[in-house]
């Protein structure tokens, strides 16, 4: 009799146990898909960035450009307005 309730009792054990290995297995799944999920948009922020870095250095060379093609009183306005600024 002992031994029937010992049983029972280790198959609901393993039951229950496998049952936590499967809940468990689930949420590591849900949680590496939100994770790459993460990376993804990690990867496509950081190539956001790097395009707007390369946009402001562009920009400061135009700026360059046209400042050196200016005339020496329109210069001196700009570099006037660069020094308040």
């Amino acid at each position: 009799m002992f031994q029937k309730i010992l049983i029972k009792s280790l198959k609901n054990t393993i039951r229950n146990l496998q049952k936590e290995n499967d809940r468990l297995k689930l949420e590591k799944e849900q949680r590496d898909i939100v994770l790459k999920d993460y990376q993804e948009k990690h990867v496509i922020l950081l190539e956001n960035s790097a395009e707007s870095r390369n946009k402001i250095v562009d920009l400061e060379n135009n700026i360059e450009l046209l400042i050196n093609n200016l005339d020496s009183k329109s210069k001196k306005l700009v570099n006037n307005l660069q020094s308040v600024n």
